[in-house]
């Protein structure tokens, strides 16, 4: 463990959430502790990517307690800069900190990385909320959402206030259609939703993510029972699927993909409809339907169609401004690459996502 002392009452510290314990039990215990300061959900990106983590923490030098802290992965590259994110491919990342600590921290990040001979060109902080920037020096963009569906009124309630003619009636539809649901157990289950993934992602001209990547989740979030893999299948072939995480009162809906060829049956609807029973089953509290770009405005209404309310994200930038497209470049070479790459063969398109994406995070 590395610590500086920054006041006279406060240490801040790096710590190893696989030696200490301190880390998880902290965010379990932190009210706005999620998944994606989870230490599993953490490392399995950096696994996958080669980025270095860093749990930052505020340490109780009288308890020895952790009382505030900040997960982040230090990516270098030479593509795309050295740079300190909070977190990338990820959401979101609200601050586990007080306002008047957070400049602290930035300063120790520097410090700490100094000491390793080691320069970012910006540190990028995904919050859900917004915070006193022009205090700190902190650049903001507004360009991503979220949508929370609330759970707490019970499944009769949810359900009438789905809309009438896009939820309800295609959950109707799905239902007459002798589709059936089950939770993927094995890990052909995880590679058919791989496939699923790529075909979606070809689709719109996009490579996808490494396998590695949704194996690492797979294997790191599984064994605490933090991530399941929901299915629907038409005739025992899988049509629908998603990566859905599990924290505390919290289901994510993270990643989900389906096959084009049965959309008329409308098995994304009974996904989502299965994952909202299930739920309220268990008694979890709020839905995640995962971030949307603010120009997307077909899925943003998708969301809303289910009675989501959408939060708006805060990505701060320091010390510089780093200016991020929702949509991606709209050059003549962006669109010319989205062009090849649905026509490209699926396996070289995987291929250039494993080459692109340690970058891109």
């Amino acid at each position: 463990m590395t610590v500086t002392t920054m006041t006279s009452n406060i240490n801040f510290a790096t710590v190893s959430p696989k030696e200490d314990s301190r880390w998880d039990e902290f965010v379990q215990a932190h009210p706005d502790g999620t998944i994606y300061h989870h230490s599993s959900w953490v490392h399995a990106i950096a696994d996958t990517y080669k980025y270095q983590p860093i749990f930052a923490a505020c340490v109780d030098p009288v308890t020895d307690r952790i009382s505030e802290g900040m997960p982040l992965l230090f990516i270098e590259s030479k593509l795309t800069g050295n740079r300190l994110a909070s977190l990338p491919l990820t959401a979101y990342c609200p601050q586990l900190l007080q306002e008047d600590s957070l400049k602290q921290m930035i300063s120790f990040l520097q410090n700490l990385l100094a000491s390793e001979n080691k320069q970012a060109q910006y540190i990028e902080l995904k919050f859900s909320e917004k915070t006193a920037e022009s205090q700190i020096g902190l650049k903001r963009q507004e360009l991503f959402a979220t949508h929370i569906l609330d759970l707490r009124p019970g499944i009769d309630a949810v359900y009438r206030n789905f809309n009438e003619s896009n939820i309800r009636r295609r959950i109707k539809k799905a239902e007459k259609s002798n589709l059936t649901f089950r939770l993927g157990r094995r890990e052909s289950d995880l590679q058919t939703f791989y496939q699923l993934e790529s075909g979606i992602r070809k689709q719109h001209g996009l490579p996808p993510q490494p396998y590695s990547f949704f194996k690492n989740i797979w294997e790191a979030l599984k064994p605490a029972g933090h991530i399941m893999l929901p299915l629907v299948e038409c005739r025992d072939e899988i049509v629908s699927a998603a990566i859905l995480l599990k924290f505390k009162d919290t289901y994510y809906y993270e990643y989900a993909a389906s096959s084009p060829k049965f959309r008329h049956v409308c098995p994304n609807h009974k996904l989502i409809w299965e994952i909202i029973q299930m739920a309220c089953s268990e008694g979890i509290s709020q839905l995640d339907f995962g971030r949307t770009a603010l120009n997307h405005t077909s899925l943003i209404r998708f969301k809303e169609r289910w009675g989501a309310t959408q939060k708006l994200l805060q990505y701060y930038y320091y010390p510089n401004f780093k200016k991020v497209n929702p949509a991606g470049d709209a050059s003549s070479l962006y669109k010319l690459m989205r062009f090849l790459n649905r026509r490209m063969p699926s396996k070289l398109l995987q291929w250039e996502g494993k080459l692109l994406y340690p970058h891109l995070g």
